[in-house]
């Protein structure tokens, strides 16, 4: 809308998970930057999916 940039979120959740889970995770973060999630939700989302991603170090197929 503004076309201010948007600060990556999740970078360091991002850095904990398995790297087999990496694109779930970034597919999961696009999408709610898509959906204009605001900067608080999108944190705790993405923290969450990421504690959740690390958990059970396996792949998810979808988001």
């Amino acid at each position: 809308m503004f076309d201010l940039p948007v600060k990556p979120i999740g970078d360091k959740a991002l850095q904990q998970i398995n790297p087999v889970n990496a694109g779930t995770f970034k597919k999961f973060r696009e999408t709610l930057i898509l959906k204009a999630y605001s900067p608080v939700t999108l944190k705790t989302d993405l923290s969450e999916f990421a504690q959740l991603l690390h958990g059970i170090q396996t792949k998810i197929i979808s988001v």
